[in-house]
């Protein structure tokens, strides 16, 4: 309203300066977003312009602080959007078809964010699927367990492995992750709570 536009306006431009805490960016940002003062919408519009459109990242740094832990388990643990435990493991609960993440929050914030919006960008060994081409042109599909100057280990869908001699492979993909990117399935009110509760697991 007219009595908050002054204030919220100031905020964002604060936070185009750098002069904002942290941990209230994303809030001040939500607020701007949904307000329809022409002012806000212009300091709204400087801020946008100093994000690198290029970086994955760029849309989701606001959530690197501000987070509620607790909120964030909850998240991790029922959301039925983001359905973090098919995967994962934390302790007990969970599974292992991805990465047990007991000790992910010794990671640095910004990978963790990586992880969540961009999980293709660095896949853990063992959980990347990869597609591997012959030389006498057979193809073999799974998961990337191993790799060293030798030999290319793959987990094949019925569990078995198979060590292919690097010498007989013409091309591999990249490992690819099967973790949907969370920027596009839960609200940034959300991903910045799940961050803050990934980065107590240590």
């Amino acid at each position: 309203n007219a009595t908050t536009a002054p204030v919220l306006s100031a905020s964002v431009d604060r936070l185009v300066q750098g002069q904002l805490a942290p941990e209230l960016a994303l809030d001040v940002l939500l607020a701007a977003e949904s307000s329809s003062d022409p002012s806000i919408k212009a300091s709204l519009a400087r801020y946008n312009a100093t994000k690198d459109a290029g970086d994955p990242l760029s849309p989701y740094l606001e959530t690197l602080q501000g987070g509620d832990s607790g909120r964030g388990q909850t998240v991790f643990e029922t959301s039925v959007v983001a359905q973090c435990t098919l995967c994962h493991r934390v302790g007990r609960d969970g599974s292992n078809v991805g990465p047990r993440l007991n000790k992910i929050g010794e990671k640095t914030p910004h990978y963790l964010l990586e992880s969540l919006v961009n999980p293709g960008a660095v896949v853990a060994m063992g959980f990347g699927v990869t597609t591997v081409t012959l030389q006498n042109g057979s193809v073999i599909a799974g998961t990337l367990l191993a790799e060293n100057a030798n030999t290319t280990t793959i987990k094949l869908a019925d569990g078995t492995e198979q060590k292919i001699p690097r010498a007989t492979i013409a091309n591999r993909t990249p490992e690819m992750s099967a973790m949907p990117p969370m920027g596009t399935l839960i609200s940034k009110l959300e991903l910045r709570d799940l961050l803050a509760y990934l980065q107590t697991l240590k």
